[in-house]
């Protein structure tokens, strides 16, 4: 909202209109530095999401990861997915 827009950009399924903010955050350094990401609410929940440009790559730390499927994220998934109402489809 401080950038000139209303929150509602973030929670339409199109992304055209998120993108295209993104998209000028990007390419105009000039109007608010040089950004390496945005913060913005997420449709889903209104949580904060995080959306990084490559820029950002050099200044992240490295950590371990593993894929969903993994059994050490099961009871993380099933939590979650238990909080909010939703479905899992086993692979």
């Amino acid at each position: 909202m401080k950038a000139g827009t209303v929150a509602a950009v973030c929670k339409d399924s199109n992304h055209r209109f998120s993108q295209d903010w993104s998209r000028f955050f990007y390419d105009n350094g000039y109007v608010y530095s040089q950004i390496d990401g945005i913060i913005f609410g997420n449709a889903h929940n209104d949580e904060d999401a995080l959306a990084l440009y490559e820029r950002a790559e050099n200044k992240l730390e490295t950590v371990d990861t593993c894929p969903l499927k993994d059994e050490a994220l099961r009871w993380e998934i099933l939590s979650t997915v238990s909080q909010f109402n939703m479905t899992v489809i086993p692979y």
